[in-house]
């Protein structure tokens, strides 16, 4: 339900503009380059202690992405998500970079992160409900690494429950999984 009213909102505008892009001969995959290149700065600014321009480098790599999505006309699960757990896995790292005090709540993301990847790959997003679920654990993420982007003293709490927000957000898609297996 989530999806389809944020994909009714931002498909229109995402498509023109990947048109116009593929009209100056920007392809998919160049977008992905450009998406993963934007998820390396943030990261580098993140390290830096510079979390405004951390943030700005995010959105250009969530907007790049989804671009790449259009531009590409595949399934979501497929160019987004790969985008999706570079960018998170890289972000975190480079909050561990800023303050090895904090690598062990990084750690504890990452896997959580990984493992909700893991789970959504496997899953191959079929229904609305996944859809929505994996809609909601992207804006999720998205929230809390802006908030820590600002706010980096809040790392390792943030950390801690979007972790923890990943393991039922994978253990619901494993049960899905188990029953379309079954």
């Amino acid at each position: 339900m989530l999806d389809s009213l944020l994909t009714r909102f931002y498909d229109p505008l995402l498509s023109r503009i990947a048109d116009r892009l593929a009209q100056a001969g920007a392809r998919g995959r160049s977008l992905m380059v450009l998406a993963l290149i934007y998820a390396a700065a943030a990261t580098a600014f993140v390290a830096a202690h510079a979390g405004w321009f951390a943030v700005i480098f995010v959105v250009l790599n969530r907007v790049t992405a989804e671009l790449a999505n259009v531009s590409e006309h595949r399934k979501p699960v497929h160019v987004v998500d790969l985008s999706d757990l570079v960018l998170y896995a890289a972000l975190t790292f480079g909050f561990a970079v800023a303050n090895p005090d904090s690598a062990l709540a990084a750690t504890f993301l990452l896997l959580g992160i990984v493992i909700f990847a893991v789970c959504l790959a496997q899953a191959q997003v079929k229904s609305t409900a996944d859809r929505t679920m994996r809609t909601i654990v992207g804006l999720v993420l998205f929230a809390a690494a802006a908030v820590a982007c600002l706010k980096p003293e809040t790392f390792d709490l943030i950390a801690y429950a979007s972790g923890l927000a990943c393991f039922p957000s994978a253990g619901m898609l494993a049960a899905t999984i188990a029953i379309r297996s079954a």
